[in-house]
C-alpha cells in the first residue's frame, strides 16, 4: 500500500502520525488482520503487532519481529526504548554492517594522520 499512500504526509503540522492513528483507528473498528506493505520503518513500528523483513532476493523472509511496543499505540511512543530498539533492528536488518571498518578508505588502506593534514593545509 505504501505506493498510493505516497502523497499523504504521515507527519501533520502538529508532529502526530495523522495517518498511521486514522489508519490504526479504522482497523480496530472492523477487527480483521490487515497486511501492509510499506518501506517506512517508524511507520511499520507503529502499525504493526509483527513485521516480516524481506530479503533481497524477492519472496524471502530475512526475520520476522514482533513489535514489543504496547497497543494501542500513540505518537508519545516513538521515542520509547522499545520502539527505538525495534527501529535499530530494523536498520541492521535492511543497512547491514560492511566488512570494512569506517576508518579504512575504499582501497582498504587504514587512513593516517598525515591524511587528514592532507585535507586541511
Amino acid at each position: 500500500m505504501d505506493v498510493h499512500f505516497r502523497g499523504i504526509h504521515l507527519i501533520g503540522a502538529n508532529g502526530k502520525l495523522c495517518f498511521c492513528t486514522h489508519f490504526l483507528d479504522i482497523w480496530r473498528s472492523f477487527d480483521v488482520t490487515a497486511l501492509f506493505i510499506t518501506h517506512g520503518q517508524d511507520e511499520a513500528i507503529f502499525l504493526a503487532d509483527r513485521i516480516l523483513v524481506l530479503k533481497a532476493n524477492p519472496g524471502e523472509v530475512q526475520e520476522l519481529i514482533e513489535v514489543p511496543v504496547p497497543q494501542p499505540r500513540d505518537y508519545s511512543q516513538v521515542t520509547s526504548p522499545a520502539f527505538l530498539a525495534t527501529k535499530a533492528r530494523l536498520e541492521a536488518l535492511i543497512h547491514p554492517p560492511t566488512a570494512a571498518h569506517d576508518d579504512e578508505d575504499v582501497s582498504g588502506r587504514a587512513c593516517q594522520p598525515s591524511d587528514l593534514a592532507a585535507l586541511n593545509p
